[in-house]
């Protein structure tokens, strides 16, 4: 086990440089999915994570419910064990990465979006040593956090 936060990051960043990370996306709509596809372009493993289970069995069946993302990309990535989709959040604890790509309603005080980070809590994501990529749409400008 690594006892401090610069050995986990280290260990993070050799994982993502050599590809050997798995990466998750949460939520699989009009970013999160191009993102995951993306991802998968780029060598990772990735698991595309989403409420919506119609979505998910669509997904790996290869169908894409995205313009910007094509069926033959969904049928290859899933083909090759590269893209794989779930309604589990369960395998959160099994990523290195994730980011999450959900809609993002603001409270009243237009600070942190009221559901994210109880979703992440219930996921585990906050006991496990990774980080967090926020991408987020604010009046159709989109936001990027890393949380180490």
């Amino acid at each position: 086990m690594y006892d401090t936060r610069s050995q986990v990051k280290e260990l993070l960043k050799n994982r993502i440089n050599s590809k050997k990370a798995i990466v998750g996306v949460i939520g699989l709509g009009y970013v999160g999915l191009p993102l995951a596809m993306e991802l998968v372009s780029a060598g990772y493993h990735v698991v595309g994570i989403d409420i919506d289970g119609y979505k998910v069995a669509r997904l790996n069946e290869g169908y894409s419910h995205i313009l910007d993302v094509t069926d033959k990309q969904v049928t290859e990535a899933t083909r090759n064990g590269f893209f794989q989709a779930v309604d589990d959040f369960s395998v959160i604890e099994n990523l290195d990465a994730v980011s999450v790509c959900v809609p993002t309603p603001l409270n009243e005080n237009q600070s942190t979006p009221p559901f994210t980070r109880p979703l992440l809590e219930q996921s585990g994501i906050w006991t496990k040593k990774s980080f967090v990529f926020y991408k987020i749409e604010l009046f159709g400008c989109f936001f990027s956090c890393i949380l180490f």
